[in-house]
């Protein structure tokens, strides 16, 4: 083991005693290792995964949010905490999802964002000049996000949005919605499931390409679309039915309102 580590050590001072290498190792570092973009897991995560910079970081999620419930707890009280999370994890079966999955609190911001028409479809109507000059793509959608005001509460010390509790979302994941918007509107390409703001770009799912999809008359993720009933209401349907009378002979009774009706409270 010791001319092993003797042999080790030279080839390590042989290496770096080289000026070239020396340099490029200090560039490596300051460009790469240490630059300004080496702690934004977004751009080195895919879209949808987690962008921690270590994956167990999210079972320890799951252990403070719903074991500890981010308190202290002495050595006993944790110990059997720990063991109670172990017991449930490994009988609660784990779905290996393939698509990424909306939240709540997104469906319910598309919701309220589409009753108050913060949400706009842009697709131009097929009898305007637009339709045939732009001719567009029929599984693209463009989507107008006016984004949602806010207050200033005095009494969080911090602002809050004017939607529903259960659509709010906090002010930097509310900024991308219109953050580098284009011109006009976003291109939401719902066969590709893309869509062009940060928001999707980090989740792979946003608002915008929810609203693209009830647009599309789809029922989600999964590219299907929504069936539409066709059948004529019960009330609706009056077709010519055959009365019998005494003596025997039929008699079709007319579809709609009589003609021998008269206005409202008239005698005639």
């Amino acid at each position: 083991m010791a001319d092993a580590e003797a042999a080790q050590q030279n080839a390590v001072v042989r290496v770096f005693g080289d000026e070239h290498l020396v340099g490029f190792k200090d560039y490596f570092e300051r460009t790469w290792v240490t630059s300004a973009f080496w702690r934004w897991q977004s751009f080195h995560t895919p879209s949808g995964f987690a962008t921690t910079n270590n994956p167990v970081e999210q079972f320890n999620r799951l252990i403070k949010r719903d074991y500890t419930l981010r308190t202290k707890h002495k050595i006993g009280t944790l110990v059997q905490l720990l063991a109670d999370c172990c017991q449930h994890q490994s009988v609660t079966p784990k779905v290996f999802k393939e698509l990424p999955e909306p939240t709540q609190q997104l469906k319910a911001r598309v919701k309220d964002f589409r009753r108050r028409d913060l949400l706009l479809d842009r697709i131009p109507g097929r009898s305007s000049i637009e339709f045939l000059l732009a001719s567009p793509n029929p599984n693209e959608v463009s989507v107008l996000s006016r984004g949602c005001s806010s207050v200033y509460l005095p009494e969080l010390g911090r602002s809050r949005e004017t939607a529903t509790v259960s659509a709010q979302m906090g002010s930097n994941y509310a900024r991308m919605e219109m953050e580098g918007q284009p011109d006009g509107d976003w291109s939401v390409d719902v066969t590709a499931m893309t869509c062009g703001c940060k928001y999707y770009f980090k989740f792979s799912i946003y608002i915008h390409l929810l609203f693209a999809l009830q647009v599309k008359s789809h029922t989600g993720l999964d590219g299907k679309r929504t069936l539409v009933n066709c059948t004529v209401a019960r009330k609706r349907r009056r077709t010519r039915q055959a009365t019998p009378h005494i003596s025997g002979a039929t008699s079709q009774v007319p579809v709609g309102r009589p003609r021998t009706n008269g206005h409202a409270l008239s005698m005639d």
